[in-house]
């Protein structure tokens, strides 16, 4: 691995300690302690028909490589953080998650509710 990897490795690593929250993450029944850094992007807003509108805000969550329960996320796993469940989608075109670096992986969620 490239020294430029490993910084951004300890780069994540000193985020986490600083920022990062312990969520759970899940895969059907089974779960997973991880901790990682919520990064909330900006609203889209969907018609529905009939006059209502739908606020749809994306939560990213950071965190290391390592610390994934499983190779790769996959599209329908939850994270559930502070009371409230995520889940795994594709947004904007992009797959449920984006590989930042060797390291560093991004997860895109959509909260879809409370408590499990």
């Amino acid at each position: 691995m490239s020294d430029f990897d490993d910084a951004i490795g300890d780069m994540v690593t000193d985020l986490l300690a600083e920022a990062g929250e312990s969520v759970t993450y899940f895969r059907g029944t089974e779960s997973h302690a991880i901790t990682a850094r919520r990064a909330t992007g900006r609203a889209q807003f969907v018609d529905m028909g009939n006059g209502q509108i739908m606020e749809i805000r994306p939560v990213d969550w950071i965190l290391l490589q390592a610390d994934m329960p499983y190779p790769l996320p996959q599209s329908g796993d939850i994270i559930l953080a502070s009371g409230k469940r995520y889940e795994l989608q594709p947004f904007a075109g992009e797959k449920v998650f984006r590989q930042t670096s060797p390291q560093m992986i991004r997860l895109h969620t959509k909260q879809i509710g409370g408590v499990i």
